[in-house]
């Protein structure tokens, strides 16, 4: 049996949940969504048909949009911050290649977790100071 992506992350992400007091929710609906969260920062994983979409997302950026009322009724988007786009943005020259090519669940979610504990733990103490240089 698979494990769900749920089971994943919250074995692989344990002590980084622990470490930064990360909460677990589970979003799956249509496909298996779970975001881990604190106060300072979101971390969203999506499976898209196997493909591990790992992403950032501010969480006053989001509640600020959530406030938003449209006249069309749809919520209002906020800026989703893709986990391998703010690395190539931080360190366009990195010598590392924190990237897998493997389709394994597994493998995916350990590679996601060690370009943020190696490079990126300062998005989840909640430094989105970077996304000023991309608004530009």
């Amino acid at each position: 049996m698979n494990p769900t992506l749920r089971n994943i992350v919250e074995t692989t992400f344990k002590d980084i949940t622990e470490k930064f007091d990360l909460h677990l929710e589970d979003k799956s609906k249509h496909w298996e969504f779970i975001e881990l969260y604190n106060d300072n920062c979101i971390v969203r994983f999506i499976d898209d048909f196997g493909s591990i979409e790992v992403s950032f997302v501010n969480p006053s950026e989001r509640q600020a949009a959530e406030k938003v009322i449209r006249e069309d009724n749809f919520p209002t988007s906020y800026p989703i911050y893709p986990l391998y786009f703010v690395w190539e943005s931080l360190y366009p020259d990195d010598k590392i290649n924190f990237r897998t090519s493997s389709w394994d669940k597994t493998e995916q979610v350990l590679a996601s977790k060690r370009l943020i504990t190696e490079r990126l733990e300062n998005v989840i103490k909640g430094d989105f100071s970077w996304t000023q240089s991309l608004k530009k």
